[in-house]
């Protein structure tokens, strides 16, 4: 993978969020993704989605600057 296309792959990523997307963002997920900041039920895509969602509720004005 080059720097460019990381680049754009993590611009994909927040733009998703920044979106409210979590359908789109989890797609960036694998299935099998180690949060290890996150409890244990929060692991894989199904814990990315699960901690997204929390993250909008509790800041629905968050927004990333690229």
């Amino acid at each position: 993978m080059t720097t460019e296309s990381a680049k754009a792959l993590v611009r994909n990523l927040m733009t998703a969020m920044d979106a409210r997307d979590i359908d789109g963002a989890s797609a960036f997920m694998a299935d099998d993704l180690v949060n290890h900041a996150a409890i244990p039920e929060a692991q894989g895509r199904a814990g990315f989605r699960t901690i997204g969602q929390k993250l909008f509720k509790a800041f629905p004005d968050m927004r990333s600057r690229l």
